[in-house]
């Protein structure tokens, strides 16, 4: 099931255990194991809890994604509604297209968290509207959630942590530096950022080297090949992404270049004025970039549509403030305006009654926040037996391990992972898999599901991305095959036990 990548993370998580150092996960501490840890005190213990914490979230996403469109159309409610019903139909099927053109992943609550301090912030360049007050509160949050972020995913806080050491710099000495509000910008950037690492601190249990080492000095050195695939650009979808992203950065860098030419080749005047026309287009650009390094690392379509809403979204806010917003003022096109007008209108209406309905019809509340919801109700029937198994089977300090990619069997067991490793795909180099051998060595292994026929759990038939985890763990399965033989099959679970537990069976 997907929360296996949190269930699992999770019981190693209350177990004590300190992320980075007792156990890995490969997305970020909240998005992994402190996700369901939080869903599980709000709501109890349970997979429907998880599910209703993940639906808040989103809720929450979309919540702060509308307030920075509201922020950079300046309340225009025509330019916002707009966008964010091109959005929403981007995140559908649209036009008969077989997969979704944008994903939106509660990761991204950093991302739009951030933006909202972008304008704000942009417009105290301004030193005369300046609250003194807001300022302060702004600059902290701008400074705070870029590091944070590192504690909901690595990757997004990675990417919005090299935006704001781009971006921070550039505002205060353009405009902060030579101003008697250079005290306040230092000050609270100071706050924000000492703010985040002792957040971080908390989320890590203190251990931020752990941290680091395995996520910029190792990670980095296997996760392209572990996981990434060649980039299709010879499909039109995957292209025309890459098209977009070219004619946004080529928009971009022409009206620098004007701005150049304007100033006689003059940088630094010819910079600033370009940071105050279209500093918002500067930083969803840069941000845009950074993010669709996720999908070229990883080129699936998923990661494509989840790594590109930024791109769609500088796009729209290109063509509407620059082009289309100058068309509207013009008299002669004022029929054109009301027409516009009213047909957004008849779209938000007509939108907001069906999903109501939808809402409705097909219960989604209880759907989407199962918090009594029962984990029988989630849990595959073909797991049952031998979730009731291993539960039986178990005795005293007596472990279990998993040599499929699946960590929700230790929620299911409520027994932490034997390894470092709940999810165990993320093992496959050398060193890891003899570390996996040596805890399991250590551990007092009785069972072991070696596999079953779930799609990313396969060593035989379907390859998880076309590789059987025979081909990826042959370390760990050497081991495996000197001290554990085939036990039994229950339902699709093929189990093994250990040679000397099955001798004393006998």
């Amino acid at each position: 099931m997907h929360e296996g990548e949190t269930l699992g993370p999770a019981l190693s998580y209350m177990a004590g255990e300190v992320p980075y150092k007792d156990f890995l996960f490969l997305h970020g501490v909240f998005e992994d194991p402190v996700r369901s840890v939080v869903a599980f005190k709000l709501f109890g213990k349970s997979i429907g809890s998880v599910r209703a914490l993940e639906s808040i979230l989103k809720v929450f996403l979309f919540i702060m994604l509308a307030i920075f469109l509201m922020q950079i159309f300046r309340g225009n409610y025509l330019y916002y509604l707009i966008v964010f019903l091109t959005l929403t139909l981007f995140y559908k099927h649209i036009f008969g297209f077989s997969r979704r053109l944008m994903f939106f992943k509660t990761m991204d609550i950093t991302t739009f968290s951030f933006l909202v301090t972008v304008p704000v912030l942009y417009r105290f360049s301004d030193l005369k509207r300046i609250n003194p007050k807001k300022f302060l509160i702004t600059v902290f949050f701008f400074s705070f959630i870029p590091l944070a972020s590192f504690g909901y995913s690595v990757d997004r806080g990675a990417y919005l942590f090299a935006t704001y050491l781009i971006v921070s710099p550039i505002l205060y000495f353009l405009f902060f530096h030579k101003s008697h509000f250079r005290r306040h910008y230092l000050a609270s950037s100071f706050f924000g950022l000492l703010a985040a690492i002792l957040l971080l601190n908390v989320l890590f249990r203190g251990a931020f080297y752990d941290f680091f080492e395995f996520t910029f000095l190792t990670l980095t050195k296997y996760r392209g090949l572990q996981g990434g695939f060649i980039y299709p650009i010879e499909q039109i979808a995957y292209l025309a992404v890459c098209v977009i992203i070219a004619a946004n950065t080529f928009w971009v860098a022409y009206k620098f270049m004007q701005e150049l030419y304007l100033n006689n080749g003059k940088v630094r005047p010819a910079f600033r004025q370009f940071i105050e026309k279209y500093f918002i287009e500067f930083c969803l650009l840069l941000m845009s970039i950074f993010f669709y390094r996720s999908a070229l690392g990883r080129s699936d379509w998923m990661h494509v549509g989840y790594s590109s809403s930024l791109t769609y979204i500088l796009s729209l806010y290109i063509l509407i403030k620059h082009y289309l917003h100058g068309i509207l003022q013009r008299e002669r096109f004022n029929k054109f305006r009301k027409i516009l007008v009213y047909t957004v209108t008849f779209i938000v209406i007509v939108s907001s009654v069906g999903g109501i309905y939808r809402i409705y019809k097909k219960d989604l509340i209880t759907k989407r926040f199962p918090i009594k919801v029962k984990d029988s109700e989630f849990i595959l029937d073909k797991y049952k037996a031998t979730i009731k198994f291993l539960k039986n089977n178990l005795k005293g300090d007596e472990k279990f391990f998993t040599f499929t990619n699946e960590a929700s069997w230790y929620y299911f067991i409520n027994q932490p992972a034997p390894t470092r490793f709940p999810a165990l795909i993320y093992a496959m180099p050398y060193f890891y898999q003899e570390e996996v051998v040596e805890d399991l060595k250590k551990a007092n292994i009785k069972y072991v599901l070696y596999t079953n026929s779930d799609w990313y759990n396969s060593v035989s038939g379907f390859d998880f991305e076309g590789f059987s985890n025979a081909v990826r763990f042959p370390i760990v399965l050497a081991y495996l095959k000197k001290n554990f033989v085939f036990y039994k099959m229950i339902d699709d679970n093929e189990i093994w036990i250990r040679k000397s537990d099955l001798r004393s069976l006998s």
